[in-house]
């Protein structure tokens, strides 16, 4: 944790860690999609 982020609420770093976790979750499910894509694209 960035000590110039000491000064935050416990709030707000809960709140930045919920976004942080839905960014990875969406990002994680484009990557499953395209590697399925790639996958589908190798049999043809």
């Amino acid at each position: 944790m960035p000590v110039w982020r000491n000064w935050q609420t416990r709030a707000t770093q809960n709140r930045d860690m919920e976004e942080w976790e839905a960014w990875r979750d969406q990002w994680i499910e484009i990557v499953e999609s395209r590697i399925r894509m790639d996958e589908i694209m190798s049999f043809f």
